[in-house]
């Protein structure tokens, strides 16, 4: 992570930074292991820098990519907080651990703020002269997605002032739902009467805790003893059978639970979110979790995935060898992969006479004006069409030609194509290798493969 920006916009070391050189007068050392020092949950980057005995040292966490602690000659702040898992709806502490090295004056103020979903709100004045530990709370509120460890993590954010020199203060932390609820043997075929579903409850609380819930019945399922109790260790999970009557072929479940958590020290009543797929032989239909939309066909599904848009067609009771895994168009020439990290403006699931829809749409920035819909529709064969919808919605920018590529994966083993005019097939592993191949011999635009089950891929010849 590359943090001179950072440095180099805080006000509170300009005028340090005038006289220190950042590359050499930096005293960072080099090893050849990870970055970072542990420090309980967290992970912090150090910079530290000395010259003619001028000291400064900065440090930075890794999960909110913001500053932790500023160090001269003069002082030290630091900001602490306890643990970084946080259950949300709770509220929590930082610390601001304040040093006056020099025994110059030293005048602190800090003003929270909010970030996402974290609530500081706090004010602090004061004149420090020795050591001294600031102690605030935030609030951790609820959140709309869980957090993806990938990405910039909600911060206790905080402007400090010392002496009259500003520096944003940013500890990263992990906001965790109470507890989350799966049905996880999605993949199973259940049939019409009687069948046993597994729920699968995660506990978010670092201690172990009693949990009691009601599952909802609804028009495709009802449940025999709806109220499940159980223990769940600290952070753990538990898989829970469940006597249920289907009363319609595939379906999505998607309920509201009521959840009471009990912990060493308190009671609190919560929801939680109970989603997945009933899946039978028949039906059509579609559904949504935290991580995925989907789409089903009667055996046949499809996923896209929201991490980054790529998309998986798979087969009840097929193994991870019959997927065909299908990335997100990239337009060009040349080829970018903007919408491989973008999250779409909106996601539609659309269920047609026939078939069911993703579509899923997006605004570009590396092409000003162009917004698209890529689209994935689903038919009961196992039939899937992918293609993308291209608009120009400015006046001011006009693209005379546009190009889409989209790569899928399908193992060339046991594999006829159309190849320089004969139908050729590789029933060994060595049609795999790419280099064996000259993509312009290729007279039709399909593949078919017979390796454990059958697959084609199919193109616009244009």
């Amino acid at each position: 992570m590359n943090f001179i920006p950072y440095v180099m916009r805080t006000e509170a070391v300009t005028e340090l930074l005038e006289v220190i050189d950042w590359y050499e007068d930096n005293k960072r050392e080099i090893k050849v292991e990870c970055d970072g020092r542990l420090e309980g949950d967290f992970d912090y980057f150090n910079y530290k820098w000395e010259k003619d005995g001028l000291n400064l040292a900065m440090e930075f966490e890794r999960r909110g990519r913001g500053l932790t602690c500023i160090e001269t000659n003069d002082y030290c702040v630091r900001a602490r907080v306890a643990k970084q898992n946080l259950v949300i709806g709770r509220d929590y502490e930082i610390t601001y651990e304040v040093v006056n090295i020099s025994g110059k004056p030293l005048h602190l103020a800090i003003e929270g703020m909010e970030d996402k979903n974290i609530s500081f709100d706090f004010d602090y004045t004061g004149d420090i002269t020795g050591k001294e530990t600031i102690t605030a709370k935030f609030h951790i509120n609820t959140m709309d997605e869980v957090q993806d460890k990938w990405k910039t993590h909600p911060c206790v954010t905080a402007n400090l002032s010392i002496n009259g020199k500003k520096a944003l203060f940013k500890v990263g932390v992990n906001p965790k739902l109470p507890v989350k609820m799966t049905i996880s043997d999605q993949d199973n075929a259940k049939s019409i009467g009687e069948n046993t579903c597994y729920v699968d409850i995660e506990n978010g609380f670092d201690e172990e805790v009693a949990i009691t819930c009601y599952l909802a019945s609804t028009d495709f399922v009802t449940f025999d003893q709806p109220q499940i109790k159980c223990i769940v260790k600290s952070n753990g999970k538990v898989s829970i059978p469940v006597k249920c009557e289907v009363l319609e072929y595939g379906f999505f479940y998607n309920q509201l639970i009521d959840v009471t958590i009990k912990t060493e020290d308190e009671t609190l009543k919560t929801q939680a979110k109970l989603r997945g797929a009933f899946r039978g032989g028949q039906g059509k239909y579609n559904g949504e979790d935290e991580k995925h939309y989907y789409i089903y066909n009667g055996s046949y599904s499809v996923c896209l995935r929201k991490k980054n848009n790529a998309a998986l067609l798979t087969r009840l009771g097929g193994s991870e060898n019959n997927a065909i895994p299908m990335s997100v168009p990239q337009l060009g020439k040349p080829y970018f992969n903007e919408l491989e990290n973008k999250k779409p403006e909106y996601v539609e699931l659309i269920s047609k006479d026939t078939s069911e829809m993703i579509k899923a749409h997006y605004q570009l920035e590396k092409m000003p004006g162009i917004e698209v819909d890529f689209c994935i529709e689903l038919f009961e064969e196992g039939i899937v069409n992918t293609y993308m919808e291209v608009i120009n919605v400015s006046d001011d920018y006009v693209y005379d030609t546009l190009y889409v590529s989209q790569q899928f994966f399908q193992l060339w083993y046991n594999t006829h194509l159309p190849y320089d005019g004969r139908i050729m097939r590789t029933p060994n592993a060595d049609g795999m290798l790419p280099y064996k191949w000259d993509n312009n011999k290729l007279t039709e635009p399909w593949i078919f493969s017979q390796y454990e089950a059958s697959r084609c891929i199919g193109w616009d010849p244009a």
